[in-house]
């Protein structure tokens, strides 16, 4: 029979079980606080995938008139206008400096037809999108990180998920974009 500190019998069993029970407490603890989060997926470039954190969409719709204003910097497409309210819009594209690798794609240009409209605050943008996919539910340890310094484009991009999706960071995309005024070229 095995004895600890002096305890044997049903006194060392009710420890180890004690034991057993509070080990037991803390893994279903480590478990249920994971966080997971609900994304947005949609697609950009040569149909790559990327996914943005619904904690700040306010609304996904379709871009149904843009006015152009000239002298903005390249990545704004201009102004749209949707439920009583001026959006700057933001050409996700531009932005995150995705070229088209496929040649055919880059002769065929597609304009974006959604519009993903985030609120932040006092300030709101409309991302210009190829095409929204759907939704999915992600664990943020699950999103792989690259490590070292983050480049200028790599600046708003969390990292990459499930299937390659690429998520952004939202955060660090509007609060650029709050620091920015449309005469920026």
């Amino acid at each position: 029979m095995m004895a600890y500190h002096g305890l044997e019998g049903e006194a060392f069993q009710k420890v180890l079980k004690a034991r057993a029970s509070e080990l037991a407490k803390n893994l279903t603890n480590h478990d249920s606080q994971k966080q997971t989060t609900s994304f947005l997926v949609f697609c950009l470039g040569d149909e790559e995938k990327y996914a943005i954190a619904y904690d700040k969409i306010e609304r996904v719709c379709t871009l149904t008139s843009l006015t152009r204003l000239p002298g903005i910097a390249s990545f704004f497409s201009g102004v749209t206008y949707h439920n009583a309210r001026v959006w700057p819009v933001i050409d996700m594209e531009k932005f995150l400096h995705i070229s088209f690798k496929n040649h055919f794609s880059a002769q065929k240009i597609q304009e974006p037809d959604h519009l993903i409209l985030l609120q932040d605050g006092a300030h709101g943008y409309a991302l210009s999108v190829k095409s929204v996919i759907g939704h999915m539910q992600l664990d943020v340890s699950e999103i792989a990180t690259r490590p070292g310094k983050k480049e200028e484009t790599n600046a708003y991009i969390l990292g990459v998920c499930l299937s390659d999706i690429t998520v952004i960071d939202d955060q660090a995309m509007l609060e650029h974009m709050n620091h920015l005024s449309f005469s920026e070229t």
